[in-house]
């Protein structure tokens, strides 16, 4: 699901179980799915569930987990932000000239956190 460094992958957990924590639904989805891989997968008896860690089948098959995590991280980055240094002038699509020695900042905040077009609800 995720790699990272540490500080990376720790906010992004923190962020990912707050936000399963404010939405129950949620939280019933997930379990259901990981019941339901590791049930068919590893059987009726929960104590094999634990015996051994996911393998990578049935991590493929946690597609709500993923989708949980991802909606995560589209809403709540652990990188919020990233700056590149002009080399040579440049223009970008919108036609704004950016000269040769200056900054471009970008938000992964802005571009991908408006709760308008979403948020971790179903």
């Amino acid at each position: 699901f995720i790699l990272a460094g540490r500080d990376t992958s720790s906010a992004a957990m923190s962020w990912f179980f707050w936000l399963v924590m404010e939405n129950p639904m949620v939280e019933e989805k997930i379990l259901k799915e990981i019941c339901t891989v590791l049930m068919e997968t590893r059987g009726a008896d929960a104590a094999k569930w634990v015996n051994e860690p996911l393998d990578f089948d049935e991590v493929d098959r946690l597609v709500y987990l993923k989708a949980a995590l991802s909606e995560t991280l589209r809403l709540y980055p652990s990188v919020p932000e990233d700056s590149k240094h002009v080399v040579a002038d440049d223009v970008l699509p919108d036609g704004t000239f950016v000269p040769a020695g200056s900054s471009v900042t970008y938000s992964y905040t802005r571009q991908g956190g408006c709760r308008v077009r979403g948020g971790m609800t179903a």
